[in-house]
């Protein structure tokens, strides 16, 4: 949910993954490794920054009467293969966020750096 928010809505957030890199799953968003207290205080902005993107994108629609949200980003074609294909939600929606990020590069949205470093944060995350 976060990269979705990040790469849809927010490019302080998606800089600040970048930043914040592999070691955000490794210490389970800073809270396993307490004594870098920089790095916990840049853990809670980025959640802090999610949950509040999440919110405002949510609070016009409390009953899912649309799918215009930056969270469905990754949803359009994995739920066709996940369950066939057996991956893990989080991973058919990663691979769906990174081929929307393709076609998005392919029609010019958004810049070859822009796709390459959305695929490098859906990768660095684990998600591929």
């Amino acid at each position: 949910e976060i990269i979705k928010m990040a790469v849809v809505k927010d490019m302080s957030l998606f800089e600040l993954l970048e930043k914040a890199g592999p070691k955000l799953i490794r210490t389970k968003f800073g809270t396993e490794n307490p004594e870098d207290s920089e790095y916990g205080s840049m853990c809670d902005v980025i959640i802090g920054k999610a949950m509040e993107g999440y919110v405002r994108a949510e609070y016009g629609n409390l009953w899912e009467t649309h799918q215009c949200r930056p969270h469905a980003y990754g949803h359009t074609w994995s739920p066709g293969y996940e369950i066939p294909s057996g991956m893990l939600h989080g991973h058919a929606v990663g691979t769906c966020m990174g081929y929307g990020a393709y076609l998005a590069y392919d029609q010019g949205f958004i810049t070859e750096e822009k796709f390459h470093r959305i695929m490098k944060l859906i990768s660095d995350m684990e998600l591929t």
